[in-house]
């Protein structure tokens, strides 16, 4: 993970990756 000289970029992109993570693990759990 690239490392953003400015920290609220930073911070939406973790909320962005732990969105993706969330929503594949419950996709996961329905189609699997």
């Amino acid at each position: 993970m690239k490392i953003y000289s400015i920290s609220t970029i930073k911070n939406e992109a973790d909320i962005l990756e732990s969105f993706i993570r969330y929503n594949y693990a419950y996709l996961d759990g329905w189609l699997l």
